[in-house]
């Protein structure tokens, strides 16, 4: 099966129904429970928070795509890192983002939900159909209220 835009739709729109509120968003950890301990599972039942990375492998998991973690993951590396202004494919810029003292759980859910307008990253891409990438992200909102401060 090929990463495709509607894989990509498909968890953005679970990861959405799991982070209804901020109370479902955590940092620092993938997942905690109902006490505010650390799970190392973002699938386990007793999760009721989790980070970017933790919210898309409960997403993946309840839609039974978890082949795609590695893809999804670097797709979420990909915007990141070039929100960030460093464009690069590799490391950890979800996690940056998802971590930092200035992030809010509004910025991150805002992240995921433009992530649905982008395209899948050549490198990542296996259906022709799709266009090249744009280099601008999150998403063609942001690049305006870029292009206008």
């Amino acid at each position: 099966m090929s990463f495709t835009k509607e894989i990509v739709e498909r968890v953005i729109d679970r990861m959405l129904d799991i982070w209804e509120t901020a109370d479902q968003w955590t940092q620092g950890v993938l997942a905690r429970n109902g006490d505010g301990d650390e799970l190392t599972n973002a699938s386990s039942p007793s999760a009721i928070k989790w980070c970017a990375l933790g919210c898309k492998s409960r997403a993946l998991n309840d839609l039974a795509l978890y082949d795609y973690s590695e893809d999804f993951e670097e797709f979420f590396n990909y915007y990141a890192s070039i929100q960030q202004g460093n464009a690069t494919t590799s490391g950890n810029a979800v996690v940056l983002f998802n971590d930092s003292p200035e992030t809010t759980f509004e910025d991150v859910r805002l992240f995921v939900k433009c992530l649905k307008d982008m395209d899948i990253p050549e490198h990542l891409r296996y259906d022709p159909e799709f266009d090249d990438v744009s280099p601008f992200c999150p998403c063609p909102a942001c690049r305006a209220d870029r292009a206008n401060p």
